[in-house]
């Protein structure tokens, strides 16, 4: 089923409608034939929702048995920045799912990073709209950090293991946090194969899950420098990263031998980190759904390999360079 929900909401709204039977269609006019079979939504997973009005066609719409709103740690950049850090001090450095804050000031908010405030305020919007409902209560929220692994879309990774491989400084600056210069921030990641068993969980736990927000990310929470230390040990000696054929030369003799102890740069922009509020919690993932995530150096050195191979470099280079359309 194809559907442009950004600009054809009806269309959306009528496919979003299909996952009713049909002795409990009420109030709405059936546009397909009657002969024509139904398909039941046993669940719906939505990553690709970013905006209010966009939930309120699935609130409104929706009927599924299990919808699972796809979030992200990015909502925490849209919180007051004062009360968060706070909040994440008295446990243990993580925030927790209810750590989420009016900020006293927007435009200060927006000044430590403006796309991420966006981005940020546009899915915790969304997250309200589902919480405010009094009639649709069949969701979950899942928030996720940077995603790790194969089909990796951001592209961070994969640019820290081609610095690495090339023997340059890792960056370690992060905007609207000056700690990071010294080493000190700690970043939360999560492994796409783990992505996939969070779902999976959710959509088992049922109606255990309903109503509830998770965060969803790795134990570990590494400092830029210990991320990038883990990345070197996954290379190994003499492994160069996954590139397109027109880097693979210079790599190979930047990683002659053996792949040189990362050296890093404090003033040099860093590549793995979307957000500057520090890790998430995901004790309650833990607790309620029995997930574990992967270990910090199983999920490297399964990255890394993933990267070795040019087409799948190729694939994550290709999603995380900005598009024409990106810069308009």
């Amino acid at each position: 089923i194809l559907c442009d929900r950004m600009n054809d909401r009806k269309k959306f709204r009528e496919i979003l409608k299909q996952g009713v039977h049909k002795d409990a269609l009420v109030g709405w006019k059936r546009k397909l034939p009657e002969n024509e079979d139904k398909i039941p939504w046993d669940g719906v997973v939505d990553f690709v929702c970013f905006k209010p009005r966009q939930m309120e066609d699935i609130v409104g719409h929706a009927i599924t048995k299990h919808y699972i709103f796809i979030s992200s740690d990015s909502i925490y950049m849209a919180c007051d920045p004062q009360k968060t850090e706070i909040a994440s001090m008295k446990n243990g450095g993580k925030l927790l799912e209810e750590d989420v804050y009016e900020p006293e000031d927007v435009r200060e908010v927006k000044k430590r990073n403006r796309y991420q405030y966006d981005y940020g305020n546009g899915k915790l919007m969304c997250e309200r709209v589902l919480q405010s409902s009094d009639h649709f209560n069949q969701y979950t929220i899942l928030r996720f950090p940077d995603v790790i692994g194969p089909f990796d879309n951001l592209g961070g990774h994969l640019e820290m293991q081609e610095t690495i491989a090339r023997g340059d400084p890792v960056g370690l600056a992060v905007d609207g946090h000056d700690e990071a210069k010294k080493g000190a921030y700690r970043l939360s990641w999560v492994f796409a194969p783990d992505v996939v068993r969070a779902i999976a969980t959710v959509i088992c736990a049922g109606e255990r899950a309903f109503r509830k927000v998770f965060n969803v990310a790795g134990d570990e929470t590494p400092t830029l420098a210990e991320y990038a230390a883990a990345v070197a040990a996954a290379l190994g000696p003499g492994a160069p990263s996954g590139a397109g054929a027109a880097e693979q030369e210079d790599q190979q003799q930047a990683c002659a031998g053996s792949v040189p102890p990362p050296r890093t740069d404090g003033e040099a922009p860093a590549c793995m980190v979307s957000v500057c509020m520090g890790p998430v919690s995901n004790a309650h993932a833990r607790e309620v759904l029995g997930w574990t995530p992967t270990p910090l150096a199983q999920a490297v050195l399964e990255t890394v390999e993933w990267n070795r191979d040019a087409h799948n470099a190729a694939y994550t280079r290709r999603l995380a360079e900005p598009s024409d359309s990106d810069s308009d």
